[in-house]
């Protein structure tokens, strides 16, 4: 995140890491994010994030100006962003359908 904040010229305030929610198949790992920079930059962010390889969803958004504004930071924006972890089965091969039948082995006689 702090790549796609810094090719977006956004400064990153606050990062802060939430607590995981569990689901059935994956985990969300929140995490929250107060950033400074243009209303420009920000949409690049945006745009960055939506390009990432990875899920990232990014919700509870607010956009406020700064008490003291300059030409590469007017606003402060915070959010809440989303990635995702797929959970690996730990039931074995058999439990999925399979017969679990296992190979035998060559005789050493």
């Amino acid at each position: 995140m702090q790549g796609l904040a810094t090719q977006s010229s956004l400064t990153i305030q606050r990062f802060t890491p939430q607590e995981p929610k569990q689901e059935a198949l994956y985990a969300a790992l929140p995490f929250k994010l107060r950033a400074e920079g243009t209303y420009h930059n920000l949409g690049l962010f945006f745009d960055r994030i939506s390009k990432f390889p990875r899920i990232i969803n990014v919700g509870e958004i607010t956009i406020k100006p700064r008490q003291v504004q300059d030409a590469s930071a007017s606003i402060e924006a915070e959010c809440v962003a989303t990635t995702f972890v797929l959970q690996e089965s730990k039931t074995p091969a058999a439990g999925r359908g399979g017969r679990g039948v296992v190979p035998k082995q060559p005789s050493t006689k």
